[in-house]
């Protein structure tokens, strides 16, 4: 039996993999499609009224969805009504909220054409929140094979209706259109192969069970996705919604070059699960997952930041140029974050998350009034850009928690990586405007730095890859 779920686990979670790798490829051509038709202006529009409903609707999931994944035993028709009618009221309650978004967000950034836009993104919300509850059924079971079939179909419906529009009508409406059928399709083939019937029910004890434990895992998250809510709502206000697009399309890409780091995140967080009662090979694991996530983060954005200029003037037009602005501080802040993300990881594991929560807090403390702050001063994009590095200091707590609870990782060859790899992109970011050919052969020095640097560790890692690996063979004895 237990051979079995292992199998189906790892065959599902190939399967949602290479939906990954698929999903990524139909988002580079609906993303190339929709940026050169639409421009920034328009694009950002859209990004503003998904950024702020999409918040909304991770909020009101409650994490209501992660307790129907790992409840112990049984999930009987009663417990997911309950869970039915939680759902189904919230999706009523971000209707309401983003039909009153619209009018507020038309003053808040002197755009009219907000209000309608809004009001028409308002009704994707409820099916987002309740489709979360059946695709989390299918997690449970495992069915990694069909949650991966739907997602993928859901979003080659967005790509055929969304696009279409876009091309003939060059309208934001299209965009919206697309997210409507995108959500529908999801919600009903999920609700259809889920198993469970569509009937609410309400239970005191197992309403306050569900959210005690929701609440509980959603909390941490919810303060670090306010992250995402400083793009459209502090930069949106002084500098316009291109300015969105911009950051908007600068995520984007730094989400798809970066893949491997949260395929590695993923992976490892069910795999230190499995390691929480040997805090040896834990250790070990850590290490050899930082360092593998700041130097494939370091290779992949550094030769993207060599061609990019180029790829963005053929693929979306030069007017999208003004992303490589923010991209660099961006490529440094995902560089360090993949030296210290499985101190997160971690501290989920053995049940830290307040530690955790309290690392979030203060991130967001400092880089939400460093946004507002530098963004004001410098009168550009570029302010979002050092508030991110500004934001670096926190993760000093996170360090700090990892040492004070668990364990001191060996840290000198993840900071050289991570030395060299920021470094490399300062060098890119001052060769942005300069001949391809030059960044072409910056690039090669610095990836052969950063390739020596890994050689010059080798040794070292070896030693104590070989100390680790006679710790276990005399605890095995």
């Amino acid at each position: 039996m237990a051979q079995t779920l292992e199998l189906e686990a790892l065959f599902g979670g190939l399967a949602l993999v290479s939906r990954q790798l698929f999903g990524m490829g139909l988002a580079l051509v609906g993303m190339l499609i929709n940026t050169r038709v639409l421009g920034p202006h328009k694009y950002g529009q859209f990004a503003i009224v998904v950024s702020l409903i999409t918040y909304a609707v991770n909020v009101g999931k409650l994490g209501l969805d992660v307790y129907l994944i790992r409840y112990q035993g049984d999930l009987k028709q009663r417990q997911f009504g309950v869970t039915q009618l939680i759902y189904l009221l919230i999706g009523c309650i971000m209707f309401i909220v983003g039909i009153a978004l619209g009018p507020v967000a038309a003053v808040w950034y002197n755009d009219l054409s907000l209000k309608n836009f809004f009001w028409g993104y308002s009704f994707v919300a409820p099916m987002m929140v309740m489709g979360s509850a059946y695709m989390a059924l299918l997690e449970r079971r495992l069915a990694y094979k069909h949650v991966a079939a739907i997602e993928s179909a859901a979003q080659l419906l967005y790509l055929c209706i969304s696009i279409p529009i876009v091309l003939y009508y060059k309208s934001v409406w299209g965009l919206i259109l697309g997210a409507l059928g995108q959500s529908a399709l999801s919600l009903c083939v999920s609700a259809y192969i889920g198993r469970m019937n569509f009937h609410p029910c309400w239970d005191w004890k197992e309403a306050k069970a569900q959210l005690s434990y929701g609440l509980g895992y959603a909390t941490s998250t919810w303060i670090w996705e306010v992250r995402g809510l400083a793009s459209p709502l502090v930069v949106g206000k002084l500098l316009g919604s291109e300015a969105v697009a911009f950051i908007a399309l600068a995520t984007k890409l730094i989400t798809m070059i970066g893949f491997a780091k949260f395929a590695i995140y993923r992976l490892y967080m069910s795999f230190l699960a499995r390691l929480a009662v040997d805090r040896t090979k834990m250790k070990a694991a850590i290490e050899a997952g930082l360092q593998m996530q700041v130097l494939v983060l370091g290779i992949s954005l550094i030769s993207f930041m060599a061609i990019g200029p180029e790829l963005m003037k053929i693929t979306v037009g030069v007017k999208w140029l003004p992303v490589f602005n923010i991209f660099p501080f961006m490529a440094i802040g995902q560089i360090v974050n993949g030296a210290f993300s499985l101190h997160s990881s971690a501290l989920y594991v053995i049940g830290k998350n307040r530690e955790v929560s309290l690392f979030h807090l203060i991130h967001i403390v400092v880089f939400i009034p460093a946004v507002w702050y530098l963004t004001t001063i410098l009168g550009n994009i570029a302010g979002y850009g050092w508030a991110e590095v500004v934001a670096l200091v926190s993760y000093v707590w996170i360090r700090h928690a990892l040492r004070k609870h668990l364990f001191a990782i060996g840290e000198r060859i993840i900071y050289i990586n991570m030395l060299v790899a920021v470094s490399g992109i300062v060098l890119m970011s001052k060769l942005i405007d300069g001949p391809c050919w030059l960044r072409v052969l910056s690039c090669c020095l610095v990836l052969a730095g950063l390739l020596f640097a890994v050689q010059q560790n080798r040794t070292m890692s070896s030693v104590i890859l070989n100390k680790t690996v006679s710790r276990l063979r005399l605890r095995g004895a």
